[in-house]
């Protein structure tokens, strides 16, 4: 079986299980996620301490013990089977204590590191589509469309303008000869009040 490997928030792979020890940065720490037949990952990552078919291939099993083979007969005992001079049977070796598998030297040296867990990004937003167009109108409305707006009156010329102006002033001025004729009128009659209250004292 094949594994994906997150090393350094990357996923590498699929690479055997024996193959794991090549890949650089690999430790008994890094989480390892199962290829399936589709070829993509089985969703669960575990640290590669957790699989056993890993672990066994970086740890392999001893060698078994080959079979003893029996010292051989010296030519005197060959010759001389049979008869009553019978060789002292050779004793057996003191067997030595196996000795546990040493642990591969990546295991080792390796043991106890941490991987972060991988960052799963989210997936990018799709960019916004075209805007929908916007359908005809097919009602009563397009066929008799609104009318016109009513044009406005065209703004009158300079000329009547100045015209008006003109007439308005001379009006002004009118007002104001015929205040003054009234003006004038009341200082006269006031002149005359002020005879006749307050006469001229008699010349001698």
């Amino acid at each position: 079986m094949k594994y994906w490997a997150c090393i350094n928030n990357k996923v590498l792979g699929p690479f055997e299980a024996d193959k794991l020890a090549a890949v650089p940065d690999f430790t008994l720490s890094t989480l390892l996620c199962p290829e399936t037949a589709a070829g993509g990952g089985a969703g669960a990552w575990k640290e590669a301490s957790s699989c056993p078919e890993v672990m066994a291939a970086l740890n392999p099993a001893p060698a078994p013990a080959q079979p003893r083979r029996p010292a051989p007969e010296s030519p005197l005992a060959m010759t001389m089977r049979g008869t009553l001079i019978e060789e002292t049977p050779a004793a057996d070796p003191v067997p030595q204590p196996r000795r546990p598998a040493a642990e591969s030297p990546l295991a080792m040296t390796m043991r106890g590191s941490l991987i972060e867990e991988p960052v799963i990004s989210a997936p990018a937003a799709l960019p916004p589509g075209p805007a929908p167009e916007k359908a005809a109108p097919t009602g009563p409305a397009s066929m008799n469309p609104a009318p016109a707006a009513a044009r406005l009156p065209e703004p009158e010329p300079l000329a009547l303008k100045l015209d008006q102006l003109g007439a308005k002033l001379a009006a002004i001025t009118e007002n104001q000869a015929q205040l003054l004729n009234r003006m004038s009128r009341v200082e006269s009659a006031v002149a005359e009040m002020k005879a006749l209250l307050f006469p001229p004292p008699p010349t001698r």
